[in-house]
């Protein structure tokens, strides 16, 4: 659909970047504001490893692939310290990432809708269709699940290297009946409202799309920050970080019940039905927060709600260019 109507979807969310992909475009990545959206023009790539997404692509595909891009049959580079970034697409989705090792992206998709909706059980989608004539993005919600398969990757991965995340809703605002006909649902404000990506940037935005653009891509590519699921509740409040050696956490002081669960290295070292919890992070490793919240639509359950970056204490990784022997 028009990139006109993902602009008023995210006006309406109140989101201050958006990031659209199309497949297999082979164009240059693109920065522009529309209606004070800052809209990077990316590309996904279908690839025989999975999809990719490539930002900054030009820079991407500034030098000749390597000897492991061509064992990958990777359309695709990045030298040491060039700009641009590479995430896996939908990673355990419908087109799994097969180099397990992450070797050749600088970081994942944590958390995909068109992946989540896809492995609902029957009693999710019970629940959401009962939902949905009356409360349409409420009915969207009970299809939120924690996407595991994602989380395990990102944890096995990290071992190796060290990886940013994302997260994305695969809008396509329709669902094809045949060549002609469509169903236009679900609508891109709707599904524009179920996750929030907060990143870290250096400096504020400028609104100047040429500047704006190449920093936002950067500070994705460094990572940092953490997604935010379903709208559940108001995520803007939400910290996450490392201070004197702890990891620290705060929530909003209205949030009604919600459990925090710090990893590292993909296990739990703390939970805690709290809005705030400090844990030591004094062994080195990979940490990283996830953030529930209790809620009841037909019956109650715990809704993953904010879903952290990775956050690296002591040594880290390499990076995977010095890993790779083939």
């Amino acid at each position: 659909m028009p990139v006109d109507d993902l602009v008023d979807a995210a006006v309406a969310n109140d989101l201050d970047f958006i990031v659209v992909t199309d497949h297999n475009t082979y164009q240059p990545t693109t920065y522009e504001y529309r209606q004070g959206v800052l809209i990077v023009h990316g590309e996904e790539v279908t690839t025989p490893v999975g999809h990719v997404v490539l930002l900054d692509v030009d820079t991407v595909r500034r030098s000749p692939p390597d000897t492991a891009d061509v064992r990958w049959s990777l359309p695709y580079h990045r030298d040491v310290g060039d700009a641009g970034a590479r995430f896996a697409a939908h990673p355990n989705g419908r087109r799994w990432w097969i180099d397990r090792s992450a070797s050749r992206i600088d970081g994942m998709e944590i958390w995909n809708a068109d992946t989540e909706w896809r492995n609902d059980t029957p009693l999710d989608w019970i629940e959401a269709l009962t939902i949905l004539p009356f409360r349409p993005a409420l009915g969207m919600i009970a299809l939120v699940d924690r996407p595991a398969r994602n989380l395990a990757f990102l944890d096995s991965a990290s071992v190796r290297r060290r990886l940013a995340t994302t997260c994305a809703v695969d809008a396509h605002a329709r669902i094809d009946i045949t060549d002609d006909w469509y169903i236009g649902f679900p609508t891109y404000r709707m599904t524009l409202g179920l996750v929030h990506q907060h990143v870290p940037i250096a400096e504020p935005l400028t609104g100047d799309a040429d500047i704006d653009g190449p920093m936002l891509v950067t500070s994705m590519r460094r990572g940092g920050g953490h997604c935010a699921i379903g709208g559940m509740a108001d995520d803007a409040g939400v910290d996450i970080r490392r201070i004197d050696g702890d990891v620290r956490v705060t929530l909003p002081e209205d949030i009604r019940r919600s459990r925090i669960r710090v990893f590292r290295n993909g296990a739990v070292v703390a939970e805690e039905e709290a809005s705030a919890l400090s844990v030591p992070a004094s062994e080195a490793g990979m940490y990283r927060v996830e953030i529930d919240v209790r809620a009841r639509l037909i019956r109650p359950r715990w809704f993953p709600w904010i879903l952290s970056a990775p956050i690296w204490v002591g040594s880290t990784p390499d990076d995977p260019l010095s890993l790779i022997h083939i």
